[in-house]
Order: structure tokens, then sequence, then C-alpha cells
């Protein structure tokens, strides 16, 4: 059970530069399709950074409100959701909307990622959980650009969003299946915390 949290929250905190690195090598290929500039191709980087700072800002305190459970379940199937999305496109507004979608969800399931990881550890235990995290997490911004580059050369540039939307995919039903909700192990300890003082 232990392995298949570290595995679930790891791949959860890999999903922002999931929404980076792979798709560099296709901006060419992305402007050619829409018919716009590449700097207008580059310009979608803003839309996912305000995705990014939204996710951060607001998602952990939904998951302390309703829970860390659904919550992340919502992140990474609205992961999947906007990246195959993005596979269907035709819009550059439509294709700026869902890259903030993308970057709002990734950042989201990281927050409530580490969230889980405080809710079911504490001091040296949580650290070397932590780390073994990181540890397979870390590994994201390398595949990432190389996975990309690689669809680039056998696909076009759509079939990356749809990659990693189908691993989006993939991770919300793993987690719907063995992912129980924390908050409430949290608010216990903390409650039993307050009364030991």
């Amino acid at each position: 059970m232990l392995i298949t949290y570290i595995v679930l929250l790891a791949f959860s905190m890999s999903l922002i530069p999931y929404t980076i690195d792979p798709y560099l090598p296709a901006f060419p290929a992305m402007g050619e399709f829409f018919g716009v500039p590449n700097a207008t191709i580059q310009a979608s980087f803003a839309g996912v950074t305000v995705g990014l700072a939204a996710g951060h800002l607001f998602s952990g305190p939904l998951s302390d409100a309703f829970g860390r459970r659904p919550l992340l379940l919502i992140s990474t199937f609205g992961f999947a959701v906007s990246a195959i999305a993005l596979f269907f496109t035709t819009e550059i507004a439509v294709f700026f909307a869902l890259r903030f979608a993308m970057g709002f969800f990734a950042a989201s399931a990281e927050v409530i990622a580490r969230a889980v990881v405080r809710d079911l550890f504490r001091g040296q235990p949580m650290l070397q959980m932590l780390s073994r995290i990181y540890l397979i997490a870390s590994l994201s911004p390398i595949i990432g650009p190389i996975v990309g580059a690689q669809l680039v050369g056998f696909f076009e540039w759509q079939g990356i969003f749809l990659t990693f939307g189908l691993f989006g995919l993939a991770l919300a039903i793993a987690s719907t299946f063995f992912l129980v909700e924390t908050c409430l192990l949290y608010t216990s300890d903390a409650a039993d915390e307050e009364d030991s003082v």
C-alpha cells in the first residue's frame, strides 16, 4: 500500500512538468496549425503560469474544506480532460483556455499530494516519504521533453496532448481505487494534540 501511495503521489506531483516541458519541441508545428507566429504559442505559457498560480492559491483551502480525495480526483481528471480536449481543439482561444486549465489542475494535484503526505506522516517518516516521492517526481522534467520530442517525430503535435491526457486519466482512475480520504486523519491528530496541551 505504501508503494502505491508513493507512485500515485509522485505522479500527481509530476503533472506540472508534464504541463510544460513535453510541448516545447512542438511549438513550430502548433504555430503552423493555428496560423499564428511562434511568439503567440509561446505566450500560451502566460495562461499556464496563471493557471499554476491559481491552482496553488485555491486548492489547499478547498481540500481542507472538502477533503483531499475528491479534490485530487477532480484535479487529475481535470488535467486529463483538458489535455485530451487539446487534442481536438482547432481554435487558438480555446487552446489558451485549455492550457490555463491544465496548469490549474496540475498545480492543484501537486498541492493536494503534498497535503496527503502531511496528513499521513510527521517528522522523520514524513521526510522519508517525501524523499521517495521526489525520487520519482524528479525524473519528470527529464522524461517530459524526451517523450515530447519522440512523439513529434512520429505523430502530429496533438499526439503529445493525447498521450499525457491518457496518462492523467490512468492516474485519476488508479487514484479512484487506491486513494482514501486523509484530511480527517489530520483533523483528528490536530484535535488530539490540542487536547494533550
